[in-house]
């Protein structure tokens, strides 16, 4: 039995176009948040994006507590575009 990730996306670059679609489709990965650095930009673009949650900082979307980098040692990085989220964190 595989479990599902979520998916926050740290950006609301045009990189993101090549990731949403995919992550939306799949029965394994759920693509749960997007931040930016501003609340009515990362409004915007979830709505356009279809994704549930919009965080108006990259702080925000840390202290929703969703945020897990994939080999559980690097440190946050404000450039980064996505980052793996824990399902069980929800």
């Amino acid at each position: 039995m595989s479990k599902t990730l979520n998916w926050g996306l740290l950006s609301t670059a045009r990189i993101n176009r090549a990731l949403i679609p995919p992550l939306q489709v799949s029965k394994r990965n759920h693509l749960l948040a997007v931040a930016s650095r501003s609340q009515a930009t990362a409004n915007a673009y979830a709505k356009e994006k279809k994704i549930s949650r919009a965080h108006g900082s990259y702080e925000a979307i840390i202290r929703f507590r969703i945020i897990s980098m994939p080999n559980g040692r690097s440190k946050l990085s404000k450039r980064a575009s996505m980052c793996c989220v824990k399902s069980h964190w929800r």
